[in-house]
C-alpha cells in the first residue's frame, strides 16, 4: 500500500503506513496539514460529536454496513 496525502477532512478514517495506525479525524484545525501521509480508507457519515469525550487511544471494531 502506498500513496495518500497529508491533509484530511472531518469524518475521514485513515491509515498511516509509516506508523501502522489508523485515525478518525473529527475536529478540524485551522491548518489541517499532517507531518506524514495518510491513506483514506473510509468516512464517518454520522454525528462526529461521539468522539469528543473518548480517550486518545481506544479499541474499536469496524463492520460492513448492511
Amino acid at each position: 500500500m502506498a500513496g495518500g496525502g497529508n491533509t484530511f477532512d472531518n469524518g475521514d478514517i485513515t491509515y498511516c503506513e509509516a506508523h501502522h495506525n489508523m485515525a478518525v479525524f473529527y475536529a478540524q484545525t485551522d491548518n489541517p496539514v499532517l507531518s506524514v501521509d495518510v491513506i483514506p480508507i473510509g468516512r464517518v457519515t454520522s454525528d462526529l460529536s461521539v468522539f469528543e469525550n473518548l480517550e486518545s487511544r481506544v479499541e474499536i471494531t469496524f463492520s460492513l454496513a448492511e
